[in-house]
């Protein structure tokens, strides 16, 4: 059995579980960063209310076929998440650890590249991959939940 991880919108998982439904006994837990459940969303469109997050409203019906398969999922969402925000000083500190080039590269990118660090940035998808290698990092908290459907959210 395999552990997936999803940072992005949910249609490639959904079409696999539709044109094979037996996989899902190959998968042993999916990991998804998506939805915002009691906070804001980050979907900042004129015809949209802003509360969807970005993964799932990019395809909504396959984030609630998915999030319905069946499968055990760890959905990290925004609520959690944006307790976790990319600020100026994180990359400051990252450009310190030359020795480390991937650090400082990381952290030297926002002079570099002229990369814009706003307080709209956080670690979304850091913080869901660092569940697969960092035991007791997060407190899980189980719940049934929905996708809504319904225009504009």
């Amino acid at each position: 059995s395999i552990l997936s991880l999803m940072t992005g919108p949910c249609c490639n998982v959904a079409a696999a579980l539709e044109k094979d439904p037996s996989i899902k006994d190959n998968i042993e837990e999916l990991l998804i960063m998506g939805g915002a459940i009691d906070c804001k969303g980050n979907v900042e469109r004129f015809d949209h209310d802003g509360s969807a997050e970005w993964n799932f409203y990019y395809d909504p019906e396959a984030a609630r076929k998915v999030i319905h398969s069946g499968l055990r999922i760890v959905l990290f969402t925004l609520d959690a998440i944006n307790n976790c925000p990319l600020r100026k000083e994180f990359y400051s500190d990252l450009a310190k650890h030359k020795k480390y080039s991937a650090a400082y590269y990381i952290g030297c990118s926002t002079t570099l590249f002229g990369i814009h660090v706003s307080d709209t940035m956080y670690m979304w998808d850091p913080v869901t991959t660092s569940y697969l290698g960092c035991e007791g990092l997060c407190k899980l908290v189980e719940r049934e939940i929905d996708v809504e459907l319904e225009n504009p959210s």
